[in-house]
């Protein structure tokens, strides 16, 4: 029994070790349109990263080094039609491990399936458990939109702790509850990485939930750079305030400052390279 549990500490830990490791991705897409381009985004050591694949009778594959479950996402750029100014995309979010992973989509990126990832169907999952806070995000800040063109403070008042309710709730569910019954999740460092950086690390928050993960977890690479980061912020007794950006073990604010870049700016594919957010990126 000893052995079997030190094996699979050990795997687990080995997984989540930055030890770059081969995942290769085959696609295949049967568009109502002429596709263009696909491209694959994803964050490594805190630079974007994007590499391209132009299809060939709808066959795309991609070839790239992860240290660790990574988040990404492929766009899918299609011919544009003479009426249209500007060409149009799709986009896929998954999550990338080391191995062989297979993409097939049928009209749309919306009906992609996805194999070859554990990683990725733990997202799927959680993406579900997530929407719901979302949509009554997005509802609660259209009101909360309305009633400050309107002028009216009672109204903005009444959304915003309608919004600390959805966002404490969130935080119980999608964080120590998911935790508590995925010690083990591949998505834990991306989660804590959601939750806890950009500017919002709170220790006594950070900490207990970082706790519930499995020790394999704890010790890994990921986790023991977490660690130090809370460590950090207690010596500097400010518990819940910020992190400086320039710090030289915030490699997880780095990650998810360009996750929100990407997911707030549109990707401007031109000759001259891929533009995100107004800066360029590194092309591969």
């Amino acid at each position: 029994m000893k052995k079997i549990v030190s094996l699979t500490l050990f795997a687990v830990v080995a997984f989540f070790t930055g030890q770059a490791q081969n995942v290769t991705i085959n696609g295949r897409l049967q568009m109502k349109d002429p596709v263009n381009m696909v491209y694959l985004n994803y964050t490594g050591d805190g630079i974007n990263l994007v590499d391209s694949s132009k299809p060939e009778k709808g066959k795309f594959s991609f070839l790239r080094e992860v240290e660790y479950p990574t988040w990404a996402f492929i766009t899918v750029k299609y011919e544009p039609t003479a009426t249209e100014k500007k060409a149009r995309t799709e986009r896929l979010q998954l999550f990338m491990e080391p191995g062989k992973m297979t993409i097939k989509a049928k009209d749309s990126l919306k009906f992609a399936k996805v194999k070859g990832s554990k990683s990725h169907n733990f997202f799927v999952e959680y993406i579900k458990l997530k929407t719901p806070f979302d949509e009554s995000s997005r509802t609660l800040n259209s009101q909360f939109q309305k009633f400050k063109k309107e002028n009216d403070e009672a109204g903005m008042k009444r959304i915003k702790e309608e919004l600390e309710l959805v966002s404490a709730e969130k935080e119980e569910k999608l964080l120590r509850n998911y935790f508590t019954s995925h010690p083990n999740s591949p998505l834990a460092f991306y989660i804590l990485d959601v939750f806890f950086s950009f500017g919002n690390m709170n220790v006594v928050k950070a900490e207990p939930a970082f706790e519930i993960l499995d020790p394999s977890l704890q010790l890994s690479e990921r986790g023991l750079a977490f660690k130090n980061r809370l460590e950090s912020l207690k010596q500097t007794n400010v518990g819940a305030t910020a992190i400086n950006f320039t710090q030289n073990d915030t490699w997880a604010i780095r990650y998810l400052w360009q996750i929100l870049k990407v997911n707030m700016y549109c990707l401007i594919f031109g000759q001259a390279g891929v533009y995100l957010a107004g800066q360029k990126i590194q092309t591969l």
